[in-house]
């Protein structure tokens, strides 16, 4: 994918997410973990680092085999008393991750969250097919 119909991508990614209630801070990393763009609706705890090795981790396990992990590792939600964190693997190969940070300030709709994670995922697949 160009740059320009990524920056298209996550542009109107960022836009879709923000408007939902509860959304704390919405980053795009590259396949080496690195900020592509971070996009803070409220003042949040950083933690990217965090996120950095929960991702590593999930890629360790799928290389042990685990029955857990037959199936490629797309979305990993983990929620807690502080919040939620969704992880998105966007596209099998380009290593581009969405990250959500959300719950927080205020609740969250998770199961519609969710859906709007799985859409935006199927829409980076298909942007990326038609600019090949």
């Amino acid at each position: 994918m160009n740059s320009e119909s990524l920056n298209t991508y996550i542009s109107e990614t960022t836009s879709t997410i923000q408007k939902i209630t509860g959304i704390d801070l919405i980053y795009f990393l590259d396949i080496n973990f690195q900020i592509i763009k971070e996009h803070k609706l409220k003042e949040v705890t950083n933690c990217i680092q965090e996120i950095k090795n929960i991702v590593k981790s999930a890629m360790e396990l799928k290389e042990t085999n685990t029955p857990l992990y037959k199936k490629p590792f797309h979305t990993m939600t983990l929620l807690n008393e502080n919040g939620l964190f969704i992880i998105v693997k966007l596209g099998d190969t380009e290593g581009l991750y969405l990250v959500i940070i959300a719950g927080e300030s205020e609740p969250v709709d998770l199961i519609g969250l969710l859906k709007i994670c799985k859409e935006l995922r199927v829409k980076y697949t298909n942007t990326l097919m038609e600019s090949l």
